[in-house]
């Protein structure tokens, strides 16, 4: 990613704002998902 990634344009579709909320909404799928299977697995 060069300078001028920025803003979505044709070298970089996507913003930083935008990789950064990607990020963070997997994250938080990711820790739900982790939640899941431990109420699933019960205590041990």
């Amino acid at each position: 990613m060069g300078p001028t990634c920025g803003a979505p344009s044709a070298g970089c579709p996507f913003s930083y704002v935008a990789l950064v909320r990607g990020a963070a909404a997997h994250d938080l799928y990711h820790a739900g998902q982790i939640q899941v299977i431990k109420a699933l697995g019960g205590k041990r």
